[in-house]
């Protein structure tokens, strides 16, 4: 589900993230959030929405805790938004490297199952905009 940009209110998001709370601040720490999703709560330094905005181009969201990436949650410093939630997407997939291996016969029969010739293909999977930040 993708959240329109509008009209966002507590029981919008409370059934897109199928969590029981209208409470914004909970709401914005649900357990149900997907991280993978390029908008979404996350711990600003910013405390007015022109400051919000003007920093989801250049933040993924994201910090490195023992080098591991780690979603970086709201805190209550700088307050829970819901406007947060605008174009937040819950079905945004976690980007993988996959590496996929075919391998081609020139003719079974006189080939007797051995491969003459083979093709690795590496493919990167959405959502990319999170990490590219």
């Amino acid at each position: 589900m993708k959240f329109r940009e509008y009209n966002i209110s507590p029981m919008y998001v409370r059934n897109g993230l199928d969590y029981d709370s209208l409470d914004v601040g909970t709401l914005c720490l649900s357990p149900n959030i997907n991280p993978w999703s390029e908008r979404k709560p996350m711990n600003f330094g910013a405390s007015s929405l022109a400051e919000r905005e003007a920093y989801y181009p250049n933040i993924s969201g994201f910090k490195i805790n023992n080098s591991v990436l780690e979603y970086d949650k709201p805190t209550a410093l700088n307050g829970y938004w819901l406007s947060d939630f605008s174009l937040y997407n819950h079905t945004a997939r976690k980007p993988s490297n996959v590496v996929i291996e075919q391998n081609f016969f020139e003719d079974p029969t006189t080939n007797k199952g051995r491969d003459k010739n083979s093709l690795a293909l590496t493919l990167l999977l959405p959502n990319t905009e999170v990490v590219k930040k």
